[in-house]
C-alpha cells in the first residue's frame, strides 16, 4: 500500500512540474489518505516548488478544492520567494560593482545562471547566491567584502593568507551573510573536496562563460553547456538529489529554451564519476516523465556510464524523502566515510573551530560551545524511529559513481 500511495505522490508531482495531463490532478489529490496528502503538501513546501504549484492549480481552476491551509502555506513561501528574488538583484548588482572596481571576476552559478530561463524569477526561487572566483582571487574577493561593511554584524573576518590555502583544501565554498540577510557562497571550485581532490570541471568554467543583462547590468556566468552540466552534477552528486525537485523544473526550461545533444554534454569532461553523474540524473529525469531527448541512444552509445534501473529508483526514493535527519542518523554509520571522518568529529582541530565558528582564535569556550551541540544532538542520534533507509540508499549510490 505504501509503495501505491507513494507512486500516487510521485504522478502528482510529475503533473505539476511537466504538465503531460497523465492523471486527473484533483481527483487523485481528492482521494488521498490524510496521511498521504499531508506528505504530498510537505514535499511541495520542503522542495520549493510552492510557486510552481499555485500556477498550476490556478491553471486546473481547481485552487479552491485544496486544503485551506496548506494552500495559504504554499501562498506565504510564494510570496517569501518573490520578496527574495527582488532583493536579490538589489544585492548583486552592488556586490557585482565592489567585486569588479577591486578587478575581480565573478562567475554567477546556479540559481543566478537558472533565472534567465523562467519568464517570472519567483519560479526558480534560490536559497545561497553562488559566486565562482579562480582560487587566486577568493581571498581578496572575501576582504573586498568585509573592508566595504556588506555583510552582517556577526561576520568575524576568520580567513586570511596564513590559512586560506588550508581552508580551500578542506572546503569548496566560503559561507557569509550579508546585512540583509542574504545568503552567499564564495566558491573557489565547482564541486566539492570531498567528492574530488582536485576538480574536475573548474577550469571549464573559469574559461568558458558569458556576460549576460541581469536587470539592466552585467554579470558572468557559465556557458549553458556547464550550466547544464552543473545542474546535474549538484542533483546526482554534490547534493544526492536532496529536496531538489526544482532541479526537474530547470531541466525542463533549458530544454524548452535551447537544443541539446545530451551525449555531448555526457562526454565533455573526461571523468567517469561526472559522467555517471550526469548519466544518473538524466535517467531520474526520465523517470518522472520529463521528456529527454535522445536519450535512448546516448543510454546505448554510452552504456557503462549508466545505472541500472535499481539504482535509478533508489534514487528517486532519495528525490522524494522528506524525512528528517533526526529520524536516520544512525544509518550514518553505516557509510564508511563518516566512520572515517567520526575521530575528528570527536576531537576537533582549532582550525575546524575556526572555520565552524568564524572566529579569530580558538579558546575553552568554543570547545564547550562545539561539545554542547554534539550533546544536544544525542537524543536524536539514539533515535530509531521512522529509519527511511535514506543513508542506505545514498551509500550504494555512492559506491556507484566512485567506481571506475
Amino acid at each position: 500500500m505504501e509503495v501505491s500511495e507513494n507512486f500516487l505522490i510521485h504522478k502528482l508531482i510529475q503533473e505539476i512540474i511537466f504538465n503531460n495531463n497523465d492523471i486527473d490532478f484533483y481527483s487523485t489529490y481528492k482521494n488521498l489518505k490524510p496521511k498521504d496528502k499531508e506528505r504530498f503538501h510537505e514535499t511541495i513546501l520542503e522542495n520549493k516548488i510552492s510557486s510552481n504549484f499555485i500556477k498550476y492549480i490556478k491553471n486546473q481552476e481547481c485552487t479552491d478544492q485544496i486544503c485551506k491551509n496548506f494552500y495559504e502555506k504554499c501562498i506565504l513561501q510564494a510570496r517569501r520567494f518573490q520578496i527574495h528574488a527582488m532583493q536579490v538583484i538589489d544585492e548583486i548588482h552592488e556586490i557585482n560593482r565592489l567585486f569588479i572596481k577591486e578587478g575581480l571576476t565573478p562567475i554567477y552559478l546556479k540559481g543566478i545562471a537558472l533565472q534567465k530561463e523562467y519568464e517570472d524569477i519567483s519560479l526558480r526561487p534560490m536559497v545561497d547566491v553562488d559566486i565562482l572566483f579562480k582560487k587566486e582571487e577568493i581571498l581578496r574577493a572575501y576582504e573586498t567584502l568585509h573592508k566595504n561593511n556588506f555583510l552582517r554584524f556577526d561576520e568575524k573576518q576568520y580567513l586570511n593568507k596564513n590559512n586560506i590555502n588550508h581552508f580551500c583544501r578542506r572546503f569548496h565554498h566560503i559561507h557569509i551573510i550579508t546585512k540583509n540577510n542574504i545568503s552567499i557562497e564564495l566558491h573557489h571550485r565547482v564541486t566539492r573536496t570531498n567528492d574530488f581532490i582536485h576538480c574536475p570541471i573548474s577550469k571549464s568554467f573559469f574559461d568558458d562563460f558569458q556576460s549576460i543583462d541581469y536587470f539592466h547590468e552585467k554579470i558572468n556566468i557559465p556557458s549553458t553547456e556547464n550550466t547544464i552540466i552543473h545542474s546535474l552534477c549538484h542533483f546526482s552528486i554534490n547534493s544526492s538529489f536532496t529536496k531538489l525537485l526544482r532541479t526537474l523544473l530547470d531541466i525542463k526550461k533549458i530544454s524548452a529554451n535551447h537544443e541539446i545533444k545530451w551525449k555531448e554534454i555526457i562526454l565533455k569532461f573526461n571523468d567517469v564519476k561526472i559522467r555517471k553523474g550526469i548519466s544518473l540524473s538524466l535517467e531520474l529525469i526520465s523517470l518522472n516523465k520529463g521528456a529527454v531527448q535522445n536519450l535512448d541512444e546516448a543510454r546505448l552509445l554510452l552504456k557503462e556510464y549508466f545505472p541500472k534501473k535499481k539504482l535509478v529508483q533508489e534514487a528517486q526514493h532519495k528525490l522524494f524523502d522528506v524525512s528528517k535527519k533526526s529520524e536516520i542518523f544512525l544509518d550514518y554509520f553505516k557509510d564508511p566515510t563518516f566512520i572515517k571522518a567520526f575521530p575528528s568529529l570527536l576531537f576537533p582541530s582549532k582550525k575546524l573551530l575556526i572555520y565552524r565558528y568564524k572566529i579569530t582564535k580558538v579558546d575553552h569556550k568554543s570547545y564547550l560551545k562545539y561539545y554542547k551541540e554534539k550533546f544536544l544532538k544525542l537524543p536524536l542520534i539514539l533515535n530509531r524511529k521512522q529509519n527511511s533507509g535514506y543513508v542506505n540508499y545514498s551509500s550504494r549510490l555512492n559506491s556507484w559513481l566512485n567506481k571506475k
